[in-house]
């Protein structure tokens, strides 16, 4: 998935945990730990990758 920022990814938890476009509904604000899922996305490279991983 291309991005820019961090704000144009997301990941999603099934069927594994992957890379996604963020949301529409989700573009303005940022990735919570916990709240939201247990990684975070990641623009790297001018791609969306799985970031760390928090222990909810």
């Amino acid at each position: 998935m291309p991005c820019e920022t961090v704000r144009d990814c997301w990941v999603s938890p099934s069927p594994r945990r992957h890379p996604i476009a963020r949301p529409k509904q989700l573009r303005r604000r940022d990735f919570q730990p916990c709240a939201d899922g247990e990684a975070a996305p990641r623009c790297s490279d001018g791609h969306c990758v799985v970031g760390p991983a928090f222990s909810c």
